[in-house]
Formats: structure tokens, sequence, C-alpha cells
């Protein structure tokens, strides 16, 4: 005949909480002999083999190999981005934003200059020059 004892005498038992009795009883770990009722000799015996198995590294706790899992890819990836830092294959953002801040701020330098050049070189009236710049500041424009 076996002995059944409730989730909370097992918990009072093992020194666990009977929230964690009702986790191991969902996981398999600890198996139900019926609604919050356990055998004893088995639910002692599946105890101390999942300790024991937990001690030597055996659990099966997917929960924690997935964690476990994720941390170690994070540092792999943390260590290849120094790597490729340190390589300089890698560039801040504030960098390149501020190295193409100062190529737009030129090339609008350069673009808006281009019809009084044409003009001094070219002889061209006034709205002719007037006409390029309008059409050099619209492309500009359009660009932002």
């Amino acid at each position: 005949m076996s002995d059944l004892i409730k989730t909370s005498e097992l918990a009072d038992l093992l020194g666990v909480t009977e929230r964690r009795i009702q986790q191991l009883a969902k996981d398999g770990t600890i198996p139900r002999s019926g609604r919050g009722l356990f055998d004893l000799k088995s639910a002692v015996k599946t105890y101390c083999a999942f300790l024991r198995d937990s001690a030597q590294g055996k659990t099966g706790d997917k929960e924690l190999k997935a964690e476990k899992l994720r941390l170690t890819k994070a540092q792999a990836d943390k260590a290849d981005l120094e790597v490729s830092k340190r390589r300089g294959e890698l560039v801040a953002i504030s960098d390149v934003q501020q190295a193409w801040n100062t190529i737009a701020v030129e090339l609008r330098a350069a673009m808006l200059a281009i019809p009084s050049r044409v003009a001094s070189q070219a002889s061209l009236p006034n709205d002719t020059t007037s006409i390029i710049d309008s059409e050099i500041r619209a492309a500009l424009e359009s660009l932002e």
C-alpha cells in the first residue's frame, strides 16, 4: 500500500514551496497520484534522482540550457565585434554620420556655385543663370 500525501506535506518534507512541487509535477519530475496527491516513496525517489542529476549537470531543464546557450552566443558575438573593431573593420555610427554630413555640405556648396561659375565663363544672361540656379536648388531640395 502506498502512502499518499498532499502537495503541502510533500513541500514541507522536501523543504521547497508548494509552487515548486507543482512545477516539478508539471514538468514530470515528480509523478502525481491524483489531484494534489503524491505517492511519498515515489516522489522522494524521483526528487532525489532529480537533485543528483542537477548536481552532475544532467538535468533536462530546457530553459536553463537555452539561457546558457543564449548567453554563450551573446558573449561570442560580443567578442567577434571587439575583434572586428580592433581590426578596423567597424566604425562608429557617429563617425559615419559626421563624414556624410561634411560630404553633403561640401556637395551642396559646390552645386550652388555652378551657376555663377558657368555665367562668368560663358557670358550667360542673368535670366539663364537664375534658371540654372533654381534648377540646382530644386534638385538639392528634393534630396532633403
